[in-house]
């Protein structure tokens, strides 16, 4: 799975913890200040966000949105909750505002959120609230954000019924609901619903499918043609693809994956001698009590996964193709192109890296690969001992210091970023040269052309933005959570931040022409 560059860094960085308890409130946008920095940067503070004494912040309802230009958060005023985006405040005044809302859509122009009155609970979309139910547990929004559905609920007991929400519009009375999904083009929207006759069935945009004891993990394929669920009858499980039962039923089924060009199948089934059953194009290729990582190559011709009889006894598969057993062994990655696979196994008490079949140096603790896009290069850190560490390049250890942070390549896969950390302080290396030393990171990036590299950095107490080695002359109190460097052009970037004035807080999104 990728990480953000905020969660790949947040084990090795100083961050500073907000604890107002003012909130972030209705504001026009504001251009506070301007100026002008070192190395020629043009600075723009825009406000985005004011506040009201008195009013709390949930820092965790905090949301910022896919492209990095908006922010949506809940605040408290007495008894009241409010939903703000950017430094508009929505018209209701709620009791409650379900936690993991509000939510933006995937292109950021559109924001969702369950909140509540004392009797009823409402989906605001857009500053709108749709109809009243008695309960309501999630919201989506399809990838195009032109859909959003949500399960809810009228009744209770006996007389409970449920609906898969469309846009506001109630969908096929059921009696209960536990998953739905978008497809990725949008078009499709899965559920799994009880009806009348006490079976779980699959309804497929609208369409009713068989019903079975269980159905579970509905998946659809990366071209969104094809779906597939497993399904439960008389104890056992099995899978489903496009109303088809596939042939090797289980005691439980798991990791069912399509192949990036959606034309392959695999998941695992585990049978009655406790082995887990590897099925792919639906047919067995392994048989072993343990099984992790499913993983197709990029271009679909490759299958590999970590299993084996034992935690300490563990190989890689490719193509059913079993390797060297080791004591401990990681899940498999692939390289953008496909060529290369990497995994990282274990000997005795020593890690080490294997790439297509061949072994690098052992160390104390190895981490995953990182490759470039266009799979020319790939590193990794690794730890030699307790506060030992260096980052590997193309095989080839680095300087070692007492920490170092997950590296990263620009786009163009010619440069390499990685923070390092020596006597308490913290500096990045590009491309094996030094930048300025500061008292902590915080989030980075290259532009998308590779010629520019940007970072947080923490320097007595405050926080300032570094671009190509100039700093700028604002700094400020905090990054927001799950904020990001975003560059909008080959020469601009903006980034979220917090500034304090006294105890209050205010909200700025900073724009640097460089």
């Amino acid at each position: 799975m990728k990480m953000t560059p905020q969660k790949q860094w947040r084990n090795f960085f100083h961050f500073r913890t907000f604890r107002s308890v003012y909130c972030l409130f209705v504001a026009t946008l504001i251009i506070v200040c301007s100026g002008e920095a070192s190395g020629n940067l043009k600075e723009k503070m825009i406000a985005v966000g004011k506040q009201e004494p008195g009013t709390t912040l949930f820092q965790k309802s905090i949301q910022i949105s896919p492209d990095q230009a908006h922010v949506t958060y809940v605040t408290k005023k007495g008894e009241q909750m409010i939903v703000a985006v950017d430094a508009k405040a929505d018209n209701g005044r709620w009791s409650k505002v379900v936690a993991g809302t509000p939510v933006f859509s995937a292109y950021g122009n559109r924001v969702a959120y369950i909140a509540a009155d004392q009797k009823q609970a409402y989906v605001v979309v857009d500053g709108k609230p749709g109809p009243a139910f008695d309960y309501i547990w999630d919201v989506k929004f399809s990838p195009d954000g032109k859909y959003f559905a949500y399960p809810a609920v009228i009744g209770t007991g006996n007389k409970k019924k449920v609906f898969l929400v469309i846009n506001h519009k109630k969908g096929k009375q059921v009696f209960g609901i536990t998953q739905f999904r978008f497809s990725r083009d949008s078009k499709n929207l899965a559920y799994i619903g009880l009806l009348e006759d006490g079976k779980w069935h699959l309804i497929l945009n609208n369409k009713v499918m068989p019903g079975y004891d269980l159905v579970e993990s509905i998946v659809f394929s990366p071209d969104s043609k094809h779906v597939a669920y497993t399904i439960q009858e008389q104890n056992k499980k099995t899978v489903v693809l496009d109303s088809k039962r596939m042939a090797f039923p289980g005691i439980q089924v798991g990791m069912t994956s399509f192949s990036p060009d959606s034309l392959r199948l695999a998941y695992a089934v585990l049978n009655k001698d406790g082995k887990w059953e590897v099925i792919v194009d639906n047919k067995k290729i392994a048989a072993v009590k343990k099984a992790f990582g499913f993983l197709f190559s990029p271009d679909s011709k490759k299958f590999a996964f970590q299993g084996g009889e034992e935690t300490d006894n563990l190989s890689m598969y490719v193509n059913g193709v079993q390797s060297p057993v080791y004591s401990g062994c990681s899940d498999p990655y692939y390289s953008p192109d496909s060529s290369k696979l990497a995994y990282f196994a274990k000997q005795g008490s020593k890690w080490f890296m294997v790439v297509n079949g061949k072994a690098d140096p052992s160390f104390h603790t190895v981490f995953p690969p990182i490759f470039s896009n266009d799979s020319s290069h790939m590193a990794y850190r690794v730890k030699i001992d307790d506060d030992k560490m260096c980052v590997v390049y193309d095989g080839k250890p680095g300087e070692i210091y007492e920490n170092v942070g997950t590296p990263i390549f620009s786009n163009d896969g010619k440069h390499i970023a990685y923070v390092v950390q020596k006597d308490n302080k913290w500096v990045f290396l590009i491309d094996g040269k030094k930048g300025k030393v500061y008292d902590g990171l915080g989030t980075f990036a290259f532009s998308d052309d590779g010629k520019h590299f940007a970072y947080t950095a923490l320097r007595n107490g405050n926080w300032l933005l570094v671009i190509d080695g100039n700093e700028t002359t604002t700094t400020f109190n905090q990054t927001i959570p799950n904020a990001s460097i975003k560059y909008t052009s080959s020469n601009n970037l903006h980034l979220l931040i917090l500034q304090m004035d006294g105890d209050m807080p205010k909200l700025f999104r900073l724009e640097v022409a460089f």
